[in-house]
């Protein structure tokens, strides 16, 4: 059950995000962030899937209008461990993550999906692989 102290903290989410939107700086370091993890954003949405979050990921991906993400499911569609990361990273305390992530993370997917679908990540770049291939090291 969310209490009091959550209450306030989208309020507090709610005017950041107004003041920055879909392009605030939080935004486009959770879009890096997604975006570099492995597995990137196809782990995440299984992530929330699996946290019964489907019919509000699809709505982030989507062109429509997206859908609140409660604040009492971040926590557990992440996990623990990767919550706990996430917030470090973004130099959040642990305590008001949830209501801050609840209203950054439908604006990050919806703009790492802009084609309304989620693409296989990038293989990442290895300047190392090349050279060990083009000096024949396998």
């Amino acid at each position: 059950m969310c209490c009091e102290f959550e209450e306030m903290a989208i309020q507090l989410a709610r005017n950041a995000q107004r003041a920055g939107g879909a392009n605030s700086r939080l935004v486009n370091s959770l879009m890096k962030l997604i975006e570099h993890h492995d597995g990137g954003l196809p782990t995440l949405a299984e992530r929330f899937r699996q946290g019964g979050l489907e019919r509000q990921l699809r709505s982030w991906i989507g062109t429509g209008d997206n859908l609140e993400m409660p604040i009492c499911a971040v926590r557990e569609a992440l996990g623990e461990k990767a919550y706990h990361r996430l917030a470090r990273r973004l130099d959040l305390e642990a305590d008001e993550a949830s209501a801050i992530l609840a209203e950054a993370l439908p604006h990050a997917i919806n703009r790492l999906t802009p084609n309304g679908r989620i693409e296989e990540p990038r293989p990442r770049f290895s300047g190392f692989g090349i050279f060990s291939r083009l000096l024949g090291a396998h």
